[in-house]
């Protein structure tokens, strides 16, 4: 279960980097040919806009901390002095595992958000880009 949470979060960091590399590429094609479009100044501040949500997307891949299975010796101890049952030392290990799952679901959760978050920002940018030259052309006619 925890393995498969890691590569649900390593398969989201790849699309993540993905979307913030496509970004800057976008990015860096309005620099370049923005001095070509009907309304220059906002090709311009569209770049900036998505550049902005490059480093959105990219911070939802920022290191995490994972929980990984397996117990520790120092997590047996406690049991082996408290002279605790063999049933009793496995539940109280798997309840704890249980933390961990939830704590790395939650990592996974808001990871996810910042994801959502820049993808929409990403949207908004490139309506503003949109309709701001559509509005040029529309005024230059």
């Amino acid at each position: 279960m925890i393995e498969d949470t890691n590569h649900l979060a390593t398969s989201a960091d790849q699309r993540a980097m993905a979307l913030a590399g496509t970004l800057a590429a976008v990015s860096s094609l309005l620099v370049t040919l923005g001095g070509t479009a009907p309304a220059p100044t906002f090709a311009y501040i569209s770049a900036g806009g998505f550049v902005a949500a490059s480093f959105m997307a990219a911070a939802s891949c920022l290191p995490r901390d994972f929980h990984i299975r397996g117990h520790w010796w120092r997590d047996w101890e406690g049991h082996i002095d408290d002279g605790d049952e063999l049933f009793l030392a496995l539940s109280s290990q798997a309840q704890e595992n249980d933390l961990r799952i939830d704590e790395n679901y939650r990592a996974l959760k808001k990871a996810g958000a910042s994801m959502k978050r820049a993808f929409v920002f990403a949207f908004l940018v490139f309506a503003f880009f949109g309709g701001a030259q559509a509005g040029a052309i529309f005024l230059a006619l």
